[in-house]
C-alpha cells in the first residue's frame, strides 16, 4: 500500500497530493509564488526543493524515530574536497551554498520528485551527499 503523502509550501498544504498538484506546486516555485517545496511521507521523512526559474536544490531527509539522515541530492559522480566546485543558489529563503552536481533543471527537479511520490525514495541514478551533521550540530546550540 502506497504510503500517504503531504505537499507543502509556504503557500499551500495538500493532504494526498495529486502528480498534478505536485507538478503545479513546482511551477509555483519556478516561477517565485513560493519559496519551498516539500513532500512528506511519513513521519520525519520528506523530500524538498528550494531555487526558482532554472535553478534548484533537492534535499531528502529519511526519518526514523527519534533519528534522521539529511542528504543533499547531487547528479554525476562527486568529487574530492580538492576538486569540489561550489556555488551559490539564490532561492527565496535565501542563497544556499551547494557543489555545482547538486544544481538541477527544472525537468529534473521534476522527475525526481515524480519518482519520489510513487517510490517514497530517490531514483538509484541520483546521488545523496550526506550533510546530517549540520542538522544536528545546529540542534545542538
Amino acid at each position: 500500500m502506497k504510503q500517504p503523502m503531504n505537499l507543502r509550501t509556504d503557500t499551500v498544504y495538500i493532504s494526498n497530493p495529486k502528480q498534478l498538484d505536485l507538478l503545479a506546486a513546482l511551477n509555483d516555485l519556478r516561477i517565485g509564488v513560493c519559496k519551498y517545496l516539500i513532500l512528506e511521507a511519513g513521519t520525519n521523512s520528506y523530500l524538498q526543493s528550494a531555487g526558482s526559474d532554472s535553478k534548484f536544490t533537492v534535499e531528502i531527509r529519511i526519518g526514523t524515530v527519534p533519528s534522521f539522515k539529511h542528504y543533499i541530492i547531487g547528479k554525476g559522480e562527486y568529487k574530492s574536497a580538492l576538486k569540489t566546485v561550489w556555488t551559490m543558489l539564490n532561492t527565496g529563503s535565501g542563497p544556499i551554498r551547494i557543489h555545482d552536481s547538486e544544481v538541477f533543471n527544472f525537468e529534473e527537479t521534476c522527475n525526481v520528485f515524480i519518482f519520489y511520490m510513487d517510490n517514497t525514495e530517490v531514483s538509484p541514478g541520483v546521488k545523496k551527499r550526506n550533510v546530517t551533521k549540520y542538522f544536528l550540530d545546529r540542534l545542538d546550540k
